[in-house]
């Protein structure tokens, strides 16, 4: 029987929707996201991150390719099964957090962020300016703790870290047809710690032009919930071979599980990667 961490039910938004075989045992609300447009009792962000990350479905191969035979061309490949959602392809992608790169511009197709040549092409063009960014902030500052008041809606006081985060947000948007999921992508992989991740959907639940300030708060107000998740999630990834996720990242992720209506699959795979045999 699955332990009654893992016996969940969703929890947020006036009702409830059964996953797995059985009641859940803890439907506390534990962290709140997005202005209180999303709730989760601490087993469901487990295992909305663990589905996340880890889940899988079938690799399907052959598709609509006929496969030769004879001399073992039509042997299959060894994976039966393949990542469901993209912590493998986004998260998990080498990156090294001094400079900008042609490769860090190209993983945010891997969130199906839609960038088309010519963007990663303007994007390439002012690698210098965003790698001044990068030189401009130590490597160890976090967002959570830059000022609040410099996260607002007027700039921050010029050559403060915030600023410089401002700068790198005013490049990117600045570029023709470069919209807000492909700047915060592109930024939040080189720095997951400094750089926020938002889209269109989940920065509207944000507060649209305040949401960096409301990410300040939900990061901060519930810090010890992000502590623990941070820390979980990582022994988590050691043991599976995956990397570390920031607040930031673990925000974004379970902001857009419930934005997207993905809460449901994510955690039901979450309860079968978790051990609780949940479908």
């Amino acid at each position: 029987m699955a332990p009654p961490s893992l016996r969940l039910f969703v929890y947020g938004h006036g009702r409830r929707t059964r996953y797995g075989s059985a009641v859940a045992s803890d439907l506390t609300p534990w962290l709140t996201l997005g202005l209180g447009a999303a709730v989760y009792a601490q087993p469901e962000a487990e295992a909305v991150l663990a589905g996340f990350a880890f889940g899988t479905t079938q690799l399907l191969w052959p598709s609509n390719f006929t496969t030769p035979v004879g001399n073992g061309l039509g042997t299959p490949p060894r994976a039966a099964v393949r990542a469901k959602w993209s912590y493998r392809t986004y998260d998990c992608a080498p990156n090294s957090p001094h400079a900008f790169g042609v490769n860090d511009l190209l993983v945010v197709a891997a969130l199906d962020a839609g960038a088309r040549a010519a963007k990663y092409l303007a994007m390439e063009a002012i690698l210098p300016d965003l790698n001044e960014v990068l030189a401009h902030v130590e490597v160890g500052q976090t967002f959570w703790k830059l000022p609040r008041n410099h996260l607002g809606s007027s700039p921050p006081p010029a050559s403060t870290p915030a600023w410089w985060l401002w700068r790198a947000w005013a490049l990117l948007m600045g570029l023709e047809d470069i919209g807000i999921a492909v700047a915060y992508k592109t930024l939040h992989h080189k720095r997951p710690w400094l750089f926020p991740i938002f889209d269109n959907e989940t920065m509207a639940k944000m507060g649209g032009a305040g949401a960096w300030q409301v990410l300040h708060d939900e990061l901060t107000d519930q810090v010890g919930q992000f502590t623990y998740l941070e820390q979980w999630f990582a022994a988590q990834a050691t043991s599976r071979g995956g990397v570390h996720l920031t607040r930031l990242r673990i925000h974004d992720i379970l902001l857009w599980a419930d934005t997207r209506r993905e809460r449901g699959p994510l955690t039901r795979a979450g309860c079968q990667v978790l051990g609780s045999g949940g479908t």
